[in-house]
């Protein structure tokens, strides 16, 4: 068996075969591992750059060991799953979602996000320390949001990453450390952001106040949330975000 050197723990351990997308994921939501993805990398320019096609069952990351995935990576999981069942049968059981629960979905998502980022062909934009923070806090660090919607297209299992887009006539220099990783898990969109200096420039990762969305990390109460409100495509959702000044 391989040995790697840990993305999380960053020890030398057995390696693992740690699928981006679960295999009970996969198997809920399509039926099976075997669908086909082609994932395609482009510029800020939109210009195509790569692509790269996968079945569900090729989508891995290989720098996870077996202690890891085995470990708290499967509890995460296993606390995962209830919620995730009953927010994509439900989508009304967004409204009663409670504190804890809250926390768990965006433990998940901000776990998936990273892992996304760091088994795909498009350029690194998660910072190596988030994986060791959430390995040695099992939490999430300074500055992350999770936000939650629904999209209302044929998509089963898509995802996109890119940067924030800033309109700044100062201080852009010591903005450049963030990312948007947003993903759809069949009706459910989960969108993860992160800017590294925002306390320090008084700014905030901000959307367009809506009935579409509910930031759960950290929680923001929004009175106007519909969840038959929905997105047409997951790339509105992930593109309904922004910098701004607090």
């Amino acid at each position: 068996m391989s040995i790697i050197e840990c993305v999380f723990c960053k020890e030398l351990k057995p390696k693992s075969k740690e699928h981006i997308i679960p295999i009970w994921l996969q198997k809920k939501i399509i039926g099976n591992v075997n669908w086909n993805y082609e994932g395609t990398h482009r510029s800020s320019l939109l210009i195509e750059l790569s692509k790269r096609k996968h079945t569900g069952d090729s989508l891995v990351f290989g720098k996870v060991c077996n202690n890891c995935n085995n470990g708290w990576m499967s509890k995460l999981e296993t606390d995962f799953i209830p919620l995730f069942s009953n927010l994509n049968y439900d989508n009304s059981s967004i409204l009663r979602l409670s504190k804890i629960e809250r926390f768990i979905i965006s433990l998940w998502c901000f776990k998936t996000a990273i892992v996304i980022n760091a088994g795909s062909n498009y350029r690194k934009i998660v910072p190596n320390e988030q994986f060791e923070f959430i390995y040695k806090y099992k939490n999430l660090p300074k500055n992350v949001k999770v936000d939650v919607s629904f999209v209302d297209n044929n998509h089963k299992i898509f995802w996109q990453q890119t940067q924030i887009m800033f309109h700044l006539r100062e201080n852009s220099n010591q903005l450049n450390r963030n990312y948007v990783i947003t993903t759809q898990l069949d009706s459910l969109a989960f969108r993860v952001s992160w800017l590294e200096s925002a306390k320090e420039n008084d700014r905030d990762i901000k959307f367009n106040e809506n009935a579409k969305t509910l930031r759960i990390w950290p929680y923001k109460k929004n009175s106007k949330l519909n969840p038959k409100s929905k997105f047409d495509n997951l790339e509105s959702f992930a593109n309904d975000i922004f910098s701004d000044k607090k």
